[in-house]
């Protein structure tokens, strides 16, 4: 027999986590899988769980995460035999006016993937030509790197001495290159 498999995930706006599953448990789902994190533990119990013929069931579509988890998902319940429900949505794979639409919808998010990384790549393009490159901002300056490398050739400090009277974090120093001449050192 066809078995409803929940999944609930904090994803967006969605509703809250406990709200979700309740919604899930309301609609006769036969087990609830969650993920209240970023990890996709639930998810991945929650596609296990699913046998062909079941149906997965979500609040929002977004539940399932991003553009590559939800492709992902939808392609895997697709071959294996297996449907979706997004309740907010009122999208049912099981209706037969939806499931010819799957290879369209997994289309069309394709489709706008590619956009979206075309727009990525005309901003970075447009921003190296203003002379822009991104990114964080190094913390060692070409000074602090001299005071650095004098106080290390000192021997006198420590390596967290040295990091508080420069204003940056050990880490700063050791990610630098300075740290790998003094290890031995200290």
């Amino acid at each position: 027999m066809a078995k409803l498999i929940g999944y609930a995930s904090k994803w967006c706006d969605d509703p809250p986590l406990a709200e979700q599953i309740k919604i899930l448990e309301d609609h006769k789902c036969w087990n609830v899988w969650a993920d209240s994190t970023d990890s996709d533990n639930g998810r991945h119990k929650a596609m296990f769980d699913t046998r062909p013929g079941d149906t997965l069931v979500v609040v929002r579509l977004l539940s399932l995460g991003g553009f590559r988890n939800l492709t992902t998902v939808l392609e895997s319940l697709q071959r294996d035999g297996s449907h979706f429900c997004v309740l907010k949505e009122g999208i049912d794979s099981r209706g037969p006016n939806v499931a010819p639409l799957i290879p369209t919808m997994l289309q069309a998010l394709a489709w706008r993937r590619s956009i979206r990384r075309q727009e990525i790549s005309f901003g970075l393009a447009y921003a190296r030509a203003q002379g822009r490159i991104g990114g964080r901002r190094p913390v060692m300056s070409s000074e602090k790197l001299a005071m650095a490398n004098e106080l290390i050739a000192g021997g006198q400090h420590t390596m967290a001495q040295i990091a508080e009277a420069l204003g940056v974090s050990r880490s700063s120093l050791y990610n630098s290159g300075l740290g790998s001449k003094t290890r031995a050192a200290h």
